[in-house]
């Protein structure tokens, strides 16, 4: 297990000195995915409650437009950051670096 721990230290000391930028932005975006779906759902149970509490109460609808607009945020925010994947796909920058290079190899006549 220390093994293995060791090599993903190397690995992640080797994603840092290649791309400190493009490691710090999927980091935050990986937080960010892992956060925000559980705003989300907190949000969604606040602007329900409040629906509920305006419905049984007889109150206006005032206090619950701020959740509302929160709830709207936060989604997009969330699709965003799923999105961001297909907006910067760091992996396959990677491997059609790998393939590339290949495809410019030239072969040898007599080769199949």
């Amino acid at each position: 297990m220390k093994g293995k721990i060791r090599l993903f230290r190397k690995a992640l000391g080797l994603v840092w000195d290649s791309a400190p930028g493009w490691a710090t932005a999927n980091i935050l975006i990986s937080v960010l995915q892992s956060i925000l779906p559980l705003v989300l759902i907190w949000l969604i149970k606040l602007l329900i409650d409040g629906i509920t509490g305006a419905a049984q109460s007889g109150s206006g609808a005032a206090g619950i437009v701020p959740l509302a607009i929160a709830v709207v945020v936060v989604y997009f925010l969330d699709e965003i950051c799923t999105d961001s994947g297909i907006i910067f796909p760091v992996t396959s920058r990677l491997s059609s670096r790998a393939t590339c290079t290949t495809c410019f190899i030239p072969r040898h006549e007599g080769s199949t």
